[in-house]
């Protein structure tokens, strides 16, 4: 799908998304999807939005936090600024997105929620950063 943000664009994402990693998400989706008896390309759909919404962090992540390498091999945001890095992020959660839309209304809304609670705790803990306001309940809470 990501083709149809241009070859080029899509290439990266594509990249990025297939670089070596554990995938304990998708496999935890896959797995969940095997043992309540859901249709496997339902499960696939929901695994590959859940990885992509995934990297889309990963991607923002490091753009917050200037990292020029993950897992040993250069960032987008490394070869070619924080802007296309970011951006790149905006489309693997746009993806997400448009594979999640083709779930039940239930699932979509779970993924939903779920992505909007990770960014609330990456913008506390942007918020707070240097305070030593926060109580470690607070912290763990995030």
């Amino acid at each position: 799908r990501a083709a149809r943000a241009g070859e080029l664009v899509g290439d990266h994402l594509a990249d990025f998304v297939g670089r070596p990693g554990k995938m304990l998400r998708a496999r935890y989706a896959l797995l969940m999807g095997s043992a309540l008896g859901v249709d496997p390309a339902c499960s696939e759909r929901a695994a590959t939005a859940v990885e992509l919404i995934h990297n889309a962090s990963l991607l923002h992540d490091d753009c917050v936090d200037g990292a020029a390498l993950r897992r040993g091999l250069p960032t987008p945001n490394g070869l070619f600024g924080q802007t296309a890095g970011v951006l790149l992020g905006d489309l693997a959660f746009a993806e997400g997105l448009d594979e999640a839309s083709d779930l039940s209304t239930s699932a979509a809304r779970r993924l939903v929620d779920t992505a909007r609670e990770m960014t609330a705790g990456e913008l506390q803990e942007e918020f707070l950063r240097g305070s030593v306001k926060v109580s470690v309940e607070g912290y763990l809470g995030m």
